[in-house]
């Protein structure tokens, strides 16, 4: 739905809510006092009905005294006993619908019903209603003497009508009376007779049914009886009043009856008011939209227009109309195109990197690829296809990376897996065996990055087959060295051993055995290099364990009198570092296996190798471990042996609880062989010695591993 459509549904609804919302506020305000009128109104017709039913009966009963004063003769022929014609006309055009003329003598009665044709409905004729008032007569007893002694004036109900009588004692006669009545109906001049739908119902206050009935009325009590409207009903508002008599008592009802012609005519002209606010509403709506069509809309659907025009053609360049007006809408031109203007020279600078990028991913000197976030190969360069042997048409957007690592699938969807979650936590280097075309697997060395705010990965393959075939072929030579030497190393041994056995010199001897001492001590670490996964360090904790578990055999140490307690960290340190430790780690062990305890004595030797530097004397005292007398290990569980580490600074403490050192040593000033190969190598490893004689002999060497510059 566009704007123009939105804004002329926009302005209906409002127009019919605003009609509603009138039309409700009318009928709830300007109705209800309309209302109120109509009652008041309706109040005042019935007291007008009410004053001219007495002016009626005082006209009537004026005229009554006037042709009863003139006498019976003058109206009556009692030789016929016919009433006077010229005086019926003259009755008849003052209004007399009925004339009686009673004796009050012999009960004698003559009457006479004029106008028929004009006061009684049209299926009555005038022999019935002649008949229906004889019966009347004959039975009331309003005639009789006693009643018409003096004048009065009241009202006579008949099925056929209501009539106003009046009464007065004819003059020279004895005891007649002439009685004139007048038909009961609603004046056709003035105010009531512009009353729509207006009715006048006299009924017995006691007896709603309509009987022939006559009672004296007066105007004095009447005019107090109490007015009742009763609400719209039927189209119909009512009002009610009571006729009384002479001395007060309700002997009629008036009920007046007309068309709410006060609402009704409100009701109407709400109507008109309402459909001339609703024909102007929609004429100001239309201009209204006219203009916003013109200034607004129109404008509004070009730039539109214009916009998707932009949008389907991918045409940046383009630019949109601004008009003369410093408006709302040619602000938001100006800010588009602005925003054109900004994204057409971010375009260019996007594609300006793109070819630059291109030109560095298809130039670069390594395979390279980039993969979607399903694994898809989505661009290779010449490299990849040199390495892999397919062609770009035969990997992009159809081969996965899946297809040329089967062997790592495993391994590198679970890396893939760690680095959409968080990128660092993933190994960025590793290596992988690469499936070419021809079904060879190659040695390659993989980078792998994201592509920032994307889910595709950039791989980058170099191929190591060569260089690790080269690796493989010197790692083998290199372990062939540090075998020969070894075995050398051993020869040495064994010759010094034979030249020990053929001296009978003790003090040969001993020099002997110590020089094998520290040749073993050189061969255990070009055998543990020998072992070692990459031949160039060597784990310092299991070296320790050897040696000293050596020396022990070497001595002929009974392990029931000296215990050996030995707590390593598993570090792994180069040669240059290990053979000056090892051969250090040699003469104090040997030191105290041979000075600190007399024969049958029983003591300890604890060696600690720990990169902790608060590590104290007082914990080589603790007597926790009571081990087998052979070597006691590291208290460290067997896993930490193999965590290979490389500590900042190594502490070695070796301590014995024999006799201890010799008051004011110093070891720089000692001239025994083994002192000054302990300065020496003190020396040699950078180190710092510290030395405690409570209790026993404890020396503590503290050194990091050498870092020589390269040797020439």
């Amino acid at each position: 739905m566009n704007l123009r459509k939105r804004t002329l549904i926009t302005l209906a609804v409002s127009l019919l809510l605003l009609v509603a919302v009138l039309y409700v506020i009318s009928q709830n305000l300007l109705m209800g006092n309309l209302t109120e009128v109509q009652v008041d109104s309706t109040q005042k017709d019935l007291e007008t009905v009410n004053d001219l039913l007495f002016r009626d009966l005082d006209d009537l009963s004026a005229i009554d005294k006037q042709w009863a004063m003139l006498g019976e003769d003058s109206f009556y022929d009692k030789t016929s006993q016919t009433f006077n014609p010229d005086a019926l006309r003259i009755f008849n055009s003052t209004g007399i619908d009925l004339v009686i003329v009673s004796s009050s003598m012999d009960g004698t009665v003559y009457f006479k019903s004029l106008n028929d044709s004009e006061n009684l409905n049209d299926s009555q004729t005038s022999s019935s209603h002649q008949d229906e008032l004889e019966s009347y007569l004959s039975q009331n007893s309003f005639i009789k003497s006693e009643n018409l002694s003096n004048p009065f004036q009241g009202i006579l109900l008949l099925p056929s009508g209501t009539y106003l009588i009046s009464s007065s004692p004819i003059t020279g006669s004895e005891g007649n009376n002439l009685i004139l009545g007048r038909y009961l109906e609603i004046p056709q001049n003035g105010h009531l007779s512009k009353i729509p739908g207006l009715s006048l119902n006299i009924t017995p206050f006691n007896n709603g049914e309509m009987v022939p009935t006559f009672h004296d009325v007066s105007r004095d009590f009447s005019y107090g009886s109490p007015v009742i409207i009763k609400p719209v009903e039927n189209n119909t508002i009512s009002g009610y009043s009571l006729l009384r008599d002479g001395e007060g008592r309700a002997v009629f009802q008036m009920k007046l009856s007309e068309n709410p012609y006060i609402i009704d005519k409100g009701q109407e002209t709400l109507i008109y008011f309402i459909f001339s606010f609703l024909v102007t509403g929609i004429i100001l709506g239309f201009i209204t939209l006219l203009f916003l069509d013109k200034i607004v809309l129109s404008r509004i659907n070009d730039l539109n227009n214009r916009v998707q025009e932009i949008t389907k053609t991918n045409d940046i360049s383009r630019r949109l109309p601004v008009n003369g007006s410093n408006d709302e809408i040619s602000g938001l031109s100006h800010g588009i195109n602005s925003l054109l203007i900004s994204l057409q020279s971010s375009w260019e600078e996007i594609q300006q990197s793109r070819k630059k990028y291109r030109n560095i991913f298809y130039n670069t000197g390594t395979a390279m690829i980039s993969t979607e976030g399903d694994g898809v190969i989505s661009l290779i360069n010449s490299e990849f296809e040199n390495l892999s042997g397919f062609k770009k048409v035969q990997v992009e957007g159809i081969k996965s990376w899946k297809d040329f690592f089967p062997e790592d699938i495993k391994k590198m969807t679970k890396y893939s897996k760690i680095r959409k979650l968080n990128e660092h936590l993933a190994p960025r280097n590793y290596e992988a065996r690469f499936l070419g075309r021809e079904g060879s697997l190659k040695d390659v060395y993989l980078t792998v990055t994201t592509v920032p705010g994307t889910d595709q990965f950039l791989l980058s393959l170099m191929d190591i087959t060569p260089l690790k075939q080269s690796l493989e072929e010197k790692d083998a030579l290199l372990r062939e060295v540090h075998h020969r030497v070894k075995n050398n190393m051993q020869i040495m041994i064994s010759l010094l051993n034979m030249k020990a056995r053929h001296t009978s010199d003790e003090e040969v001897k001993s020099i002997l055995m110590e020089s094998q001492d520290r040749i073993k001590s050189m061969a255990m670490v070009h055998d543990g290099l020998y072992h070692s996964p990459d031949m160039i360090h060597i784990n310092l904790g299991n070296y320790i364990q050897r040696l000293t578990t050596e020396l022990f055999r070497s001595y002929g140490v009974d392990s029931n009198l000296i215990k050996l307690v030995v707590n390593v960290d598993a570090v792994s340190i180069s040669i240059d570092t290990a053979v000056p430790c090892g051969l250090l780690l040699n003469e104090l062990v040997s030191n105290s296996i041979k000075h600190a305890f007399d024969p049958s004595e029983k003591g300890e030797i604890r060696i600690c190798l720990s990169s902790d530097e608060d590590l104290s004397f007082e914990n080589l005292y603790s007597p926790e471990d009571s081990s087998s007398p052979e070597v006691q290990g590291s208290s460290k569980d067997s896993s930490s042996l193999t965590d290979e580490r490389s500590p900042p600074e190594l502490t070695l403490t070796v301590w014995d609880n024999g006799k201890g050192l010799a008051d004011g040593f110093d070891i720089s000033k000692s001239d025994t062989m083994g002192m000054k190969l302990i300065d020496a190598l003190v020396t040699q490893l950078e180190a710092k010695i510290e030395f405690n004689n409570s209790p026993g002999a404890c020396f503590k060497i503290k050194f990091k591993e050498l870092n020589y510059s390269k040797r020439i």
